[in-house]
């Protein structure tokens, strides 16, 4: 019962911050938001690390609104490219 109670406050305040942070216009739903978030998984082998899989795209936003923080490993990385292409330069190609 207590449990039944606990998951009635996380479902109020999810649905108070849907209403007011304009989540409306992106999610038709609470349970569109909620089903957004059920993808993540927690991953545990024996004898080896917890893996949590990475926040993508609409989890990131979710997260931002609710002031959560991403957990460490799980946001996305962005790579740089470096902007130089073409030939290398004579001298670098001869060493």
């Amino acid at each position: 019962m207590f449990i039944h109670f606990v998951g009635l406050v996380v479902y109020s305040h999810i649905k108070r911050v849907w209403k007011e942070l304009a989540l409306k216009d992106r999610f038709p739903t609470v349970e569109h938001l909620i089903d957004e978030m059920k993808n993540i998984r927690c991953i545990e082998h024996k004898g080896r690390a917890k893996i949590i899989t990475p926040f993508v795209g609409k989890q990131l936003d979710i997260c931002q609104y609710f002031g959560l923080k991403v957990p460490d490993g799980c946001a996305p990385v962005v790579k740089t490219i470096d902007s130089k292409t073409g030939r290398k330069k004579k001298s670098a190609a001869q060493a």
